[in-house]
Formats: C-alpha cells, structure tokens, sequence
C-alpha cells in the first residue's frame, strides 16, 4: 500500500476544484431571437409554397431582405436575426442564396420583428416578440408568412 503524502492530497483537491465547470451563465438575452429564427426558417422551408419551389431537387433561388425591427426594444440585435436566418436556409443544402436586390430569385424573405407588452395569467408583465417571415415572388405577389413567438 502507497501511503500519499497530505499536502499532495491537498494539492490534488485543489485542482479537482479548479477543474469543475463554473455555473453555468445566464442566457444571452439575445439567445431568444436566434431560437424564434431558427424556429420560423423550419416552417418557411417546410411550407407548401417553399416545397413547390424545390420540386424537383431544384435548388429555391432565395433573397432575404433586412430585419425590420418594429418592436419596442431598438437595442435587438437585428444583424444576428438576418444572419440565424441566412444561416439555416443556407444550411439546409436547398437555396441559392443572393444578395439583397437580386432580381433574379424565386423568393423573396422579408424579417420582420414586433413587440407587445401584456400581462401572464399570474399577473406579471411579459414582454412578447414575434418574428415573421413572409415570401413574396420577385413582383411582390404574398406567396406566404410563417411566425415565431417568444416572451420574456
């Protein structure tokens, strides 16, 4: 049997705790606006009108116009949204994706990002933001709208 010296033991524990994981950071406030965008990319891919599109294994010639932040917290980063948003479209291996302005696109994604302030049934104040992104054809025509609500 080895006998351990204590300041070795000691020592030993010493680096064990250092070694644990820190608590865990609170959220990044903004983590709310990456989920309601990955959330609503889902549908805009799933939808009827984006699926016709693809039909074929046709890649869906996409522009996603800016965020328009009509909410009532100016201080969201609207840059992360288009960038979530651009990201997982891109992602899902199904889009050409151009810049804004393009023409030549079979759809266009316009962001838009609204607030209301309203009471929980415990009688604490929510503040609730949705972000909904609606297709249009390059002429303007509604092709579609699919949303993602989240409060805090």
């Amino acid at each position: 049997m080895r006998i351990v010296p204590a300041a070795a033991l000691a020592g030993a524990s010493l680096l064990m705790a250092l070694a644990r994981p820190a608590a865990a950071a609170p959220p990044d406030p903004s983590y709310i606006f990456t989920q309601m965008a990955d959330e609503v990319s889902g549908k805009v891919l799933a939808s009827a009108p984006f699926q016709a599109k693809a039909d074929g294994g046709r890649k869906v010639r996409i522009v996603v116009g800016d965020v328009s932040n009509d909410s009532d917290d100016e201080g969201v980063r609207v840059d992360d949204i288009y960038n979530e948003i651009r990201n997982q479209i891109v992602a899902s291996g199904s889009v050409r994706l151009f810049d804004r302005g393009d023409l030549d696109a079979d759809l266009i994604i316009s962001p838009q990002l609204t607030s209301e302030r309203h009471l929980d049934p415990h009688g604490r104040r929510e503040y609730c933001f949705t972000l909904q992104l609606t297709l249009t054809s390059v002429s303007g025509e509604f092709v579609a709208a699919e949303s993602a609500t989240r409060c805090r």
